[in-house]
């Protein structure tokens, strides 16, 4: 599986990890997460579901980057998601203020 670099003007939909098969660069997932924890004072959970979600798009960079195979890459999501659960009882990506906010800023990022 081979994925592509988002980019918008191939795009007619925003970016989000779920729902779509291309990546971003790393420094656009780190400023952008850099930005969320700096907009607003977020509680333990909040912080805990975007620390996962940039670990998750920097997954998916590695894949992208070929530092990971797809085995390793569906591997290490599938055990973070379960774990994440497990610990907060809630999925990674539940549309919370935190998740819309770092796709918010992340978009920004690509545009």
């Amino acid at each position: 599986m081979k994925i592509q670099k988002y980019q918008k003007d191939l795009s007619t939909q925003l970016y989000h990890f779920e729902s779509s098969g291309m990546y971003c660069e790393k420094g656009d997932i780190e400023r952008a997460g850099d930005a969320v924890v700096n907009s607003s004072k977020w509680s333990e959970n909040e912080l805990a579901q975007l620390e996962k979600i940039i670990e998750l798009e920097l997954l998916r960079y590695g894949l992208a980057t070929d530092k990971l195979t797809l085995d390793q890459y569906q591997k290490i999501v599938s055990e973070e998601v379960d774990t994440f659960y497990q610990k907060w009882h809630m999925h990674i990506f539940k549309d919370t203020s935190i998740s819309q906010t770092f796709y918010t800023f992340l978009n920004k990022e690509l545009l």
